[in-house]
């Protein structure tokens, strides 16, 4: 079993070159159409191959643009939300100014109507000290000030 497979394989390279060597050579006209057939096929494969780099390239600057727009919007987006905060953050201070300006109208307003009850008990201590004066005198006349406005 040693010698057989060391004898096969030499008888097999021997039939394998011996039909080589036995095939004829190619008829010249053809080789010359195949040539050409294969000279054209390789030719529309290079103008393929420019077409799809010349793609490619579009591609690669659009998707260029692409990203460039997106950190773009994102910078524009980062910048909006900045003013949205500052938005809710004006607003709670106008909320809180205004709590605090109806605080101060409210003071006001019960500081003039304590005012205004001082001015009409004093008033009416005046009226009665007045006919109680045997000097004759009369006491000058308090005018009450008007307020312009509310």
């Amino acid at each position: 079993m040693r010698r057989i497979l060391p004898s096969l394989g030499v008888l097999l390279l021997a039939v394998f070159g011996a039909w080589g060597c036995a095939k004829a050579p190619e008829q010249p006209a053809a080789a010359a159409e195949r040539f050409k057939a294969l000279e054209a096929k390789s030719t529309r494969l290079e103008g393929d191959l420019r077409a799809a780099s010349a793609v490619r390239e579009q591609l690669r600057q659009q998707l260029a643009e692409g990203e460039t727009n997106q950190i773009k919007l994102r910078d524009e987006v980062d910048r909006l939300n900045a003013v949205v905060k500052e938005r809710d953050a004006l607003k709670k201070q106008v909320a809180d100014l205004n709590g605090q300006l109806k605080a101060r109208t409210t003071e006001r307003d019960a500081a003039v109507a304590q005012f205004n009850n001082f001015r009409q008990i004093l008033r009416a201590q005046l009226d009665q000290m007045e006919p109680s004066t045997t000097t004759g005198q009369a006491m000058p006349n308090i005018s009450t000030p008007t307020r312009s406005g509310s």
